[in-house]
């Protein structure tokens, strides 16, 4: 899909395509970058203390970009259903590029300065240690850090959450209002209710977090058991809702399904004739 959207030049044209585009390059992203982590942490491998950083800086700001994005991404669709006759003024392709660009940089700030923190607060030796790595660094206790900065990052991700969800619910208001004046209302039930999910979805990683980030920091639990329960929750909730994100937001849009479908009947035309030859 990703590969579809960046070859056809009309798709590339609609801000929603490539509003999806970023969402689909931060959900990969952070998908690889995270299930690496995992797949390494229970495999007992060792790496760099730096390269874990590093490692969160990237999975933080993808995670962040995503949220960014979908909330960008329920506001084009506010605007293209609520405000028509002026989408094309304020949604054209060059402005969704810039905004998508502010999106990412914006998303980067505080990891950036979480990892600037955490290598200037450790030794260059303790960073060069190796020792098993898991997202995110702060809570295993990889360096001493202030509790400052430990509340910095659990009110990044309140402020960004309660951001996007108002914005979110009140785009979808407005649309669906505006849906069931013009279509039945069976239609727009099931529209905003299957993008309701999928953004719900969405939000569960970021309660997962506070919660695995609270349980470590209890003296209660032991911070091998919270980095398992985490595990379990990651394999159940980061990966479920960027599964459903081609569905939901690019599947159903009858343009990118036909220009998709078109392209996987064209190579499976194409194998049989290379097989023959």
């Amino acid at each position: 899909m990703l590969d579809t959207i960046f070859r056809i030049s009309a798709l590339r044209k609609e801000p929603r395509y490539l509003l999806l585009a970023s969402l689909l390059i931060s959900d990969l992203l952070y998908l690889l970058l995270l299930i690496t982590t995992t797949v390494m942490w229970a495999a007992v491998i060792r790496i760099p203390i730096l390269l874990c950083l590093i490692n969160y800086l990237l999975v933080f700001s993808s995670f962040i970009s995503g949220f960014f994005t979908i909330t960008a991404m329920a506001v084009d669709k506010y605007i293209a259903i609520c405000w028509p006759l002026h989408y094309r003024a304020l949604c054209s392709a060059s402005k969704t590029q810039k905004i998508i660009t502010l999106l990412w940089l914006l998303a980067a700030v505080h990891p950036l300065i979480c990892f600037l923190i955490l290598l200037w607060a450790g030794t260059p030796t303790l960073v060069m240690e190796s020792f098993r790595c898991i997202f995110p660094p702060v809570e295993e206790g990889i360096l001493e850090t202030s509790f400052a900065l430990f509340q910095a990052q659990q009110a990044v991700l309140a402020l960004t959450f309660l951001a996007s969800a108002v914005t979110i619910v009140f785009s979808y208001c407005m649309i669906y209002r505006e849906a069931r004046q013009t279509s039945p209302k069976v239609r727009a039930r099931k529209t905003v209710l299957l993008h309701g999910l999928q953004l719900f979805l969405y939000f569960i990683p970021v309660a997962n977090y506070i919660v695995y980030s609270n349980l470590v920091k209890s003296t209660s639990i032991k911070v091998q058991v919270a980095a398992q329960l985490h595990l379990i929750n990651i394999s159940l909730f980061s990966v479920l809702p960027r599964c459903l994100c081609p569905l939901v937001f690019g599947l159903r849009a009858r343009e990118l399904y036909r220009h998709v479908k078109r392209r996987l009947f064209d190579q499976n035309q194409v194998a049989p004739l290379l097989d023959s030859t």
